[in-house]
């Protein structure tokens, strides 16, 4: 499978996105995250140091999980 492949996804002037592109076209990476959470630290440790190295871009996505509680 060849990630390069197909259109890069759009990003918006609001998109956080790590630095680390050495020249190339790296793949975009967009992480969708609730902060502060284990998973997210270990997703965010191991993006940023790709991106740092220049293998891919990454973008955060701030995403707040809802959990509906219902009345029984």
């Amino acid at each position: 499978m060849d990630i390069n492949r197909g259109p890069k996804p759009y990003l918006y002037k609001s998109d956080h996105a790590f630095p680390g592109i050495n020249g190339g076209d790296p793949p975009v990476v967009i992480l969708y995250a609730d902060l502060g959470t284990n998973t997210f630290n270990n997703f965010h440790k191991v993006l940023s140091e790709k991106a740092e190295n220049g293998e891919i871009v990454y973008v955060l996505h701030h995403f707040v999980a809802v959990v509906i509680f219902a009345n029984r």
